[in-house]
């Protein structure tokens, strides 16, 4: 599991301390008891670590280390910058080949069908049986935002883990040191934390749950000069270790390169419904909140509460139980070239073993349960006994449910289960997407789907 790192910010009603972790959508103030609703997801989100070396102590210890060297220079300035580093985190899926004979990489952005396989000189039917295998794994990198080449400066390591964040305030910051611009797009670090390094035999990827965001540490730059040579010492200002005492100041035009746009930072309001204003359940990874009041769903989307279609599947009378528990899947209807539509179920709960998570949406996708459907979350009358509150918070969103689809596909279309090979480009157009609350029955500590017959361990959602 990647680790969740701790932001430490101010409770927006009352001005109390506030901290939560990383990835939080929906919190309560422990001293006021307000329920606030956690904006900016799917952006990219701007946090800082506070410096927590002075000045002084920057210059004492490259003094010290200029010294041991046998170097008699003379400090001529100093300063402290915020430099910029990326932070990738996700949950990564993967099909790879076991065979050594098949080391070649099919590709990790297109979709893999049966005839790109046979095209790669596999053959598709036996290679899904005997060679490919799922792996799961969570993604979490960092790495600079500029191009500092010769700082030596590449990674954030753990800082973070046992120092809080700050939510990114311009002004703060340049009180203390001067912030040096992210001159790496978005799209850039994406594809660069998405990048795969080792002797691993890929055949097709995804990564769900994908979560960038900007990390600004205090870096002191102590320029010192001795017989007439002039170098840069960077220390940092929260390990104080020392990264390099000498580097060019040509790192100069990098580094003060002054911040052009505004930053995406995390933002708060009250956690209601947008329709009637009555309070929505506090879910702290939730990304769909049901309304208990006029029924509604509403779907995260960076600053806005979207309102988006949900129904919750019910059971006959005789197969009800008292101990309902309600899983989100994402019901996504799909239309192939020249064939019928086709839904997908892909479960939108967060799990520790992505593996099974994939096992249950082809599945699901395969038998395409068949069960009475109340058109809301919220709905009164005879669905009176469907309560918000047993629906489990809803992790993944549209774009995960998309991503899933395609691996899903890639690992299926060798046993031809639609019947045709997929086209290589363009092999389905979205229709429509959904939200579908599946019942499952709490018995001991698992959790038992009354459709298909399986089990989940309950230690194992989270």
């Amino acid at each position: 599991m990647a680790n969740r790192f701790l932001v430490s910010t101010e409770c927006p009603t009352c001005g109390a301390p506030l901290d939560f972790s990383e990835g939080t959508n929906a919190l309560q103030c422990g001293y006021c008891n307000s329920n606030l609703l956690v904006t900016g997801r799917k952006q990219v989100l701007s946090y800082a670590l506070m410096p927590q070396l002075d000045e002084r102590h920057a210059v004492s210890l490259v003094g010290r280390a200029r010294r041991e060297r046998g170097e008699l220079g003379r400090v001529r300035k100093r300063q402290l910058y915020f430099i910029p580093y990326y932070r990738l985190t996700g949950h990564d899926l993967r099909w790879e080949a076991e065979s050594a004979s098949d080391s070649e990489d099919v590709g990790s952005g297109d979709l893999l069908t049966e005839a790109a396989l046979r095209l790669k000189g596999f053959q598709p039917r036996e290679f899904m049986r005997s060679d490919l295998q799922l792996r799961d794994r969570y993604v979490e990198k960092n790495f600079i935002a500029c191009q500092l080449k010769g700082a030596s400066l590449y990674s954030l390591g753990m800082r973070p883990a046992v120092l809080p964040l700050t939510l990114f305030h311009k002004a703060t910051l340049e009180a203390l040191g001067k912030i040096v611009r992210v001159t790496i797009s978005a799209e850039e670090a994406l594809d660069r934390g998405l990048q795969t390094v080792g002797p691993q035999q890929l055949v097709y990827r995804q990564v769900l749950g994908r979560m960038l965001s900007v990390i600004y540490a205090p870096i002191w730059v102590v320029e010192a000069e001795q017989h007439g040579k002039i170098s840069l010492a960077l220390v940092d200002a929260i390990s104080q270790s020392i990264y390099t005492l000498d580097a060019e100041p040509a790192l100069y035009q990098i580094l003060d390169q002054s911040l052009r746009t505004d930053l995406h930072t995390v933002g708060f309001r009250p956690l209601v419904c947008p329709n009637c204003g009555w309070d929505l359940p506090l879910q702290a990874e939730a990304i769909a909140f049901p309304c208990g009041s006029c029924g509604k769903m509403w779907l995260l989307d960076k600053a806005d509460l979207i309102e988006t279609v949900s129904e919750v599947a019910t059971l006959a009378q005789h197969e009800r139980h008292p101990s309902n528990h309600y899983l989100p899947f994402w019901k996504v209807q799909t239309s192939l070239p020249e064939s019928p539509a086709f839904s997908f179920v892909l479960p939108a709960f967060r799990y520790r073993r992505l593996k099974l998570l994939v096992d249950l949406a082809a599945h699901l996708s395969r038998i395409r349960p068949t069960c009475a459907v109340s058109e809301t979350a919220g709905e009164k009358g005879e669905k009176e006994e469907i309560c918000y509150t047993s629906l489990a918070a809803c992790f993944y969103d549209p774009d995960d449910a998309i991503r899933m689809v395609h691996f899903i596909c890639s690992g299926m279309a060798a046993q031809s289960w639609y019947g045709a090979p997929l086209p290589v480009e363009e092999p389905f157009s979205t229709r429509q997407i959904s939200l579908l609350w599946l019942p499952y029955w709490k018995q001991g500590a698992a959790l038992n789907d009354p459709l298909t017959g399986r089990r989940l361990p309950l230690n194992l959602l989270i």
